[in-house]
Parts: structure tokens; C-alpha cells; sequence
């Protein structure tokens, strides 16, 4: 169970704000979305793990309406998200959790379902739980003193992974990791592909290194490594990617605690 959760929704008896399917009238909540961290000790080497979810709930009235979510702290743009297909973002972050006041934006996707008479939302509140370390500067950010201490020569890996759900299924993962190989530091990133369908995308926000962009296959995965010298830093980098067939959505872009090189 998470030790922390901030739950946000519109509609329905409970809703913190109104309705977003003004009609149907649905008397379960439209949208919800929740924060989520399982914690552990603070500066441990034990991986937070931080859940963003969302939850449309327009099926419950018969609606059906797709919606576009913007969740505007922890930097979070789900293009298309499904009548009671609930979405997962999973991030690992060495860092323990800031609870950031922040907003949400969403949209009813016109064509997508059933008809139905529906509100934007702009700005409305929806705190969230983010890495304390999303809001400091570079240089404090260094994991190495953490990492100095369990990182053998030609030993264990450190492993940050992130992932996307729809559903019940794991669509994509991203991880990152520091291996230390005397004297240089081995910087290894892979993403995978675990829907059954293409995925075209990149990633993006960090050094030239480590950005990359992939056309992935169903089941496949794109790997990329090097060596350096510098000691390794947490950077919040980001994911975008599309699906074929959704195009028209847009992308989604999602936020990846990722290990690089400092500099």
C-alpha cells in the first residue's frame, strides 16, 4: 500500500470539483487523479516509487468520452485517455517526496464516444507528490555519495526504472543505470516496447548522451551505453511518444527520473 496518496476528482457525489460531462449527468466521478508514493527510508538506497494515475469514469453515464489530461506540476500530458481504462505512470526516484500545490487541465476529445455536452478544465487544483530533487539545483542532485559505497568494480548495477500501463498491461518502460567499471562509470538506458502495436518517440531533457529517439516494434527494445568519468546525478528527463492510430491526440509526454553523467 502507498504511505502517501493525494486523490483528486471531478463529478460524482465525493468530487472535489464539478462535473466534467455536464450531459449524461454521471453520478460517478468523471476524472480522478491520484498520487502515489511508496516510501522508504529517507536517503536510502532503497528506489521511491512515485505513481501518477488517471481514471476516466464517463463510461459510468454512458458517455464514453475520451479526454485529454494535462497535469501541469509533475509535468505530465496524457494525450488520450480511455473511458474506464485506468493509466499508471510509475517513476523510481532515489529521492524522497515534495508534496507540490499544483493544477490540472483537461479536455473532452469531440468524436470520441459517445455525444455528450462537456466542460473544459483549466487550471483547477490537483496537488501532487513530485523528487524533492526536481526543484534544486544540478550539483545537489549528485547520487554518487550514495552510490560511492555499493558500486564495485565490474559489479551490480544501479537501476532507475519508469513505465507506462494502460490497464493492466505494462505498454512501455525506460531505465537507466551506473555500472562501475575501474576507473570509468558505465552509463547503460534502454526502452522497451511491451504493447502490441508500433511506438515512434523520443527521449528527451538531458545531455546529447543520453537522448534518443526510437521507432519500436511490438516486443522490441532500443539499448544505448558509455563510459565517463564524472560521477552520476538523478536528472528528471522525459519521455514523448505517439501510437499509430492516435495521431490526431497528439503525444504524451511523461517525466522519467533518469541517472547521467553530472556536467
Amino acid at each position: 500500500m502507498a504511505n502517501q496518496v493525494i486523490e483528486t476528482s471531478w463529478g460524482g457525489g465525493n468530487g472535489i470539483h464539478s462535473p466534467i460531462v455536464l450531459d449524461p449527468i454521471n453520478t460517478q466521478n468523471d476524472l480522478i487523479l491520484k498520487s502515489e508514493v511508496y516510501v522508504q527510508s529517507f536517503f536510502s538506497l532503497q528506489k521511491h516509487e512515485y505513481h501518477y494515475k488517471a481514471q476516466n469514469g464517463s463510461h459510468s453515464s454512458g458517455a464514453n468520452c475520451g479526454m485529454r489530461v494535462e497535469w501541469i506540476g509533475p509535468k505530465i500530458t496524457w494525450s488520450y485517455v480511455p473511458p474506464g481504462v485506468p493509466m499508471d505512470h510509475k517513476v523510481q526516484s532515489l529521492f524522497s517526496p515534495q508534496r507540490m500545490v499544483t493544477t490540472a487541465d483537461a479536455d473532452v476529445l469531440a468524436g470520441i464516444g459517445a455525444a455528450c455536452k462537456a466542460r473544459a478544465v483549466r487550471g483547477e487544483q490537483a496537488d501532487a507528490y513530485i523528487p524533492w530533487a526536481s526543484g534544486v539545483p544540478g550539483l545537489l542532485r549528485s547520487v554518487w555519495p550514495l552510490l560511492k559505497h555499493v558500486l564495485l568494480p565490474g559489479g551490480a548495477a544501479a537501476v532507475l526504472s519508469a513505465s507506462m500501463a494502460w490497464g493492466t498491461n505494462e505498454s512501455i518502460e525506460i531505465m537507466s543505470s551506473v555500472q562501475l567499471i575501474n576507473p570509468q562509470l558505465k552509463f547503460a538506458y534502454s526502452v522497451v516496447n511491451r504493447k502490441d502495436v508500433m511506438i515512434n518517440g523520443f527521449v528527451d531533457g538531458v545531455d546529447e548522451l543520453v537522448r534518443r529517439r526510437f521507432e519500436l516494434p511490438p516486443g522490441q527494445r532500443e539499448d544505448w551505453t558509455f563510459e565517463s568519468s564524472c560521477f552520476p546525478t538523478e536528472t528528471t528527463a522525459f519521455i514523448e511518444y505517439q501510437v499509430p492510430g492516435w495521431e490526431d491526440f497528439g503525444a504524451t509526454r511523461l517525466p522519467i527520473c533518469m541517472l547521467v553523467p553530472e556536467g
